[in-house]
């Protein structure tokens, strides 16, 4: 007998516990759970490629960025007609002896100051290539303006007008003061 009550209590131990886990196991729960970690699964995975295409997009970012900024403004341009050499003051005022000097400069500032033997040939006039076609092409050519910004569109325009050598002043006028370089007034 005592074995009886001893195999009754267990397989009413067993009974409590089917009913304790009875739905987690019932075919429909599992296949809700089985569903939650397959999506779970899922949304990991999207995770991860959405890491994936965030960190390559912050690579191709940074390079893009890269190249910008490291392209500015080159030392030397070779164009397909000449060259561009952006010059410190020292090399402008050693090279530029003896040749062709363009204040590209509006009147009014080529008259508060310019470089000794300059010309003035304002820029911005429409008929700016139409003044300095006077001056030989085969000859290099010197130009500045205040501050550096103009001389390298305008050596872009005179190298594709057909002058083979452009020296451009770095940083124009002002670094030309800075150096303690002579003014005209």
């Amino acid at each position: 007998m005592p074995n009886n009550i001893a195999i009754k209590n267990k397989c009413s131990f067993i009974e409590i516990k089917r009913e304790f886990y009875a739905p987690f196991f019932h075919l429909s729960n599992f296949s809700y759970y089985n569903n939650l970690v397959v999506n779970l699964h899922l949304q990991t995975k999207k995770i991860k490629n959405m890491k994936k295409i965030v960190q390559f997009s912050l690579v191709l970012l940074i390079s893009i960025l890269n190249i910008n900024c490291t392209n500015n403004k080159p030392a030397k341009d070779q164009s397909s007609s000449g060259q561009i050499m952006v010059i410190s003051p020292v090399d402008f005022k050693s090279k530029s002896v003896n040749q062709t000097i363009i204040d590209i400069r509006t009147p009014g500032e080529y008259r508060d100051g310019y470089i000794d033997g300059a010309v003035n040939i304002n820029f911005y006039d429409r008929n700016f290539l139409e003044q300095v076609s006077k001056f030989d092409k085969e000859q290099p050519i010197f130009i500045y303006c205040r501050s550096g910004n103009r001389t390298s569109s305008a050596s872009r325009k005179l190298n594709k007008y057909g002058f083979k050598l452009v020296y451009d002043l770095d940083g124009g006028i002002k670094n030309w003061k800075r150096a303690n370089n002579k003014i005209i007034k």
